[in-house]
């Protein structure tokens, strides 16, 4: 079960530690078969994928609303492949949709991984915003 809230209440958290507390996004919990289509249409790449990030920008027609000021775009998850790297990395499902969240907000923030000093630099504030959302999730 995908505990809704509280990814809303992870990417409000992300949003204003990240200095962006009035920006909205759309996170959608996606089927294989729908990121699948997605990452070929947009990446030229038929194959299944965690998270996909969509910036909202000029003539961006993947964005639910594009035109709106202070819409960063669309963060697409692939739930059956957070269930498998759940299991991969003992995680539970909650907790890899949680990272998933994190790290497509990033990416929508600018962050990227294609270079290895980018890839540290944002799994670092992955963990980092994971790590403060959970703390203050358990201290409720």
């Amino acid at each position: 079960m995908v505990e809704t809230e509280a990814l809303l209440s992870l990417a409000g958290h992300v949003l204003e530690r990240e200095g962006q507390p009035g920006a909205c996004l759309s996170l959608v919990i996606a089927t294989d078969e729908l990121v699948v289509e997605l990452n070929h249409r947009y990446t030229g790449r038929r194959e299944p994928t965690d998270v996909l990030a969509f910036p909202a920008g000029p003539g961006d027609e993947v964005a639910a609303v594009p035109e709106e000021e202070g819409y960063l775009g669309d963060v697409v998850i692939s739930y059956p492949q957070a269930l498998r790297q759940a299991g991969d990395y003992a995680n539970s499902v909650q907790e890899e949709l949680e990272l998933l969240t994190v790290h497509g907000i990033l990416h929508l923030l600018g962050y990227d991984h294609e270079e290895e000093m980018e890839r540290q630099r944002m799994w670092q504030r992955q963990e980092e915003l994971l790590r403060g959302f959970r703390s203050q999730a358990h201290r409720r």
